[in-house]
């Protein structure tokens, strides 16, 4: 039965299956999860600073933008 549901997990949730595997792995060893858990941790605030960086990256392309058509409109007007 087992098996069974795994497999279905595996072909309906693989991202849930990985979870549920890696945290089952590392209920075996507390110093594992704890050292699981920090690295998560680092790798979500390395995510959270390449996530600002590209607003602002976003947000200075959308202001070049406004400055382009602002510029051709004014030299071209229709």
């Amino acid at each position: 039965m087992d098996r069974v549901f795994r497999k279905l997990l595996r072909t309906f949730a693989p991202r849930t299956e990985d979870i549920l595997s890696f945290t089952a792995e590392a209920m075996g060893d507390q110093t594992n999860v704890l050292a699981a858990l920090q690295s998560c941790q680092k790798r979500i605030e390395e995510l959270e600073h390449d996530v600002d960086e590209l607003r602002k990256d976003n947000l200075r392309i959308a202001e070049l933008y406004d400055l382009v058509f602002e510029r051709l409109k004014s030299e071209n007007p229709l």
